[in-house]
Formats: structure tokens, C-alpha cells, sequence
């Protein structure tokens, strides 16, 4: 497939806003055509520097970054006085360009610490339990759906409570079903809220599917989810619980990498034995078996 293809564009842009990598070029657009307006000669330069930074802010309010939209107003007004600022003489126009590109690149550093890869120890772990919905199940997986290749990689036995059109409230009567206390319990659940428009309860119910889950002993992991526009309620729902119940957050990129990969999935979402077989690697990276950073030599 060459890159002319309509159908590998749009699995490009796709990923780029799913993944949230679009905050990071919308930065780059915005600041560029700040600089851009400071050194502007004549009405085409001028045109060409407020394309740049209206491109970019809008690539920031389509990136669907979790960040409170607080914020996002701020960082935008930021900008925005920037390019009025820019078209001023003296000092201040300068001030005003360093302001915002500082501000931005703050604010990058800020979503960066949420796109680092983990680390999660297995330990003595033999059990791993998926949470899931259709992403999680495959009927045309001959060597087992993601999870079971997951357990076999890890060399753990694995029960995946996944079922189709499975939503957060849905998926509690699931965890409820573990018994083991030092177990690993991978949580892939939420599109289908996602999809629904599950705005007002997604919050509560995934919650109360952390709290079903949770035990002391088990080692609880998120799948954070790749996110389409101004549904940033979702993320920053998965980032705040995340971090209230010590659960492990999978960065969205990598899950959104293996949904936009051609081949891996049928019209979107349902994955493709090579899809699973993606994924399950994908997975694979974030988990060790040793707990410890001594030489086991």
C-alpha cells in the first residue's frame, strides 16, 4: 500500500489525534507562527504567520489531551494575546511570543509524563485476569485473543472476563468474579461508553469497577483510551482515578498505534488475529518479571 492511499491517510491522521500527538505539532504550528508574525514583511508573511498559529490552535483543541479545559482556555488566550501583541513595535511584542512558547512548552512537559512506557513488576504473580470488551475477544483468533497470548508470553494462566458491548457499569459484575488477591488484573474497558456518549457516568462507574478489582496483593493495570475530540472527560476520568488507586496507566498511543495499523482490525475496531497478535506484544513490553534492579547473574 503506498502512502498515496486515501485509507493509510486517514489511519495516519487517526492515530495522530487519537494518540495525542496532535497536542505536540499543534504547539509546534501555533509557536512557529508566532515567530513567524515577529519578522512578517508585507501582507502575504502576515497571512502566512496567522494560518500557522490558527492551525496549531486548533490542532490543540482537536488533540483531546486530558487537560482541564481551564487550561486549555488559558494556554489558548495566551496565544492569542501573543498574536495581537506581535504586530506592535517595542519590547513587549518579543515578551509576549516568549510568554506563550514558554507556557506551551510547559504544558508538553506536563502531557509528556503521561506518554512514558511503564514498568510493572510480575513478581510471583501466576494468575492474569482482562477486564474487557470486543477488543479483548476475536472469533477468527485461531491462537487465542490477546489476552491469552499476553499470558502465554508472560507465562502466566490467564482469565479474560472480556464480552462484547461490555461498558464500565457492565464490566463490575466481572471483577467481582476474582478470587485471587496476588493476581494481575489488566483493565481494557471504556470504548464502549466512549461511543455512547457516556459522559455524566463514566467517572462513577469506573470507580466502582477500581474498587471491585482492587486487593491488596494484585497489581491493577489501565489501558488509557485513545480519544477522538472534545471527549477529554474520559482521559482525565482514567488519568484522576489512575492515580487515586495506584493503578498502573498503559499510555493511549500504544493502544491507538495498534487500532490505526492497517490490517489489524476489521472496519475499526473488532481486532484481526494479527491485530491480537500486535497488541499482545505491544502489552508485553510494559511487564518484568523481577521486581528488582539487582544482576540476577
Amino acid at each position: 500500500m503506498s502512502f498515496s492511499s486515501p485509507g493509510l491517510v486517514v489511519d495516519l491522521v487517526g492515530r495522530h489525534f487519537a494518540s495525542g500527538d496532535a497536542l505536540w505539532t499543534g504547539a509546534a504550528f501555533a509557536c512557529a507562527g508566532l515567530g513567524v508574525r515577529l519578522f512578517a514583511r508585507g501582507a502575504r508573511g502576515r497571512f502566512a504567520a496567522l494560518c500557522m498559529t490558527a492551525g496549531g490552535c486548533v490542532l490543540i483543541a482537536f488533540s483531546a489531551a486530558p487537560l482541564p479545559y481551564t487550561l486549555y482556555a488559558l494556554w489558548l488566550s495566551i496565544i492569542m494575546g501573543a498574536w495581537l501583541l506581535g504586530g506592535r513595535s517595542g519590547v513587549i511584542r518579543y515578551a509576549a511570543v516568549i510568554l506563550a512558547a514558554g507556557f506551551s512548552l510547559g504544558v508538553c512537559l506536563w502531557e509528556l509524563g503521561y506518554h512514558r512506557a511503564p514498568e510493572v513488576c510480575i513478581g510471583q504473580r501466576g494468575r492474569l485476569y482482562v477486564i474487557g470488551d470486543s477488543l479483548s475477544m476475536g472469533s477468527l483468533a485461531p491462537e487465542g485473543n490477546w489476552p491469552e497470548r499476553l499470558g502465554a508470553r508472560l507465562g502466566l494462566e490467564t482469565e479474560n472476563y472480556a464480552f462484547g458491548g461490555a461498558t464500565v457499569a457492565g464490566a463490575i459484575a466481572n471483577a467481582e468474579r476474582i478470587k485471587t488477591d496476588d493476581a494481575l488484573v489488566i483493565l481494557a474497558v471504556g470504548g464502549n461508553d466512549l461511543l455512547g456518549g457516556n459522559f455524566a457516568g463514566f467517572r462513577d462507574d469506573l470507580r466502582a469497577l477500581m474498587q471491585a478489582a482492587h486487593a491488596e496483593e494484585r497489581e491493577i493495570v489501565l489501558i488509557e483510551l485513545p480519544l477522538p475530540p472534545f471527549h477529554n472527560v474520559f482521559g482525565r476520568a482514567q488519568r484522576a482515578l489512575a492515580a487515586e488507586y495506584g493503578v498502573t496507566l498503559i499510555p493511549k498511543r500504544h493502544l491507538a498505534r495498534v487500532l490505526f495499523t492497517p490490517g489489524a482490525t476489521y472496519d475499526g475496531i473488532p481486532l484481526t488475529d494479527d491485530g491480537h497478535e500486535q497488541l499482545a506484544e505491544t502489552m508485553a513490553q510494559f511487564f518484568r518479571a523481577r521486581c528488582d534492579d539487582s544482576d540476577p547473574t
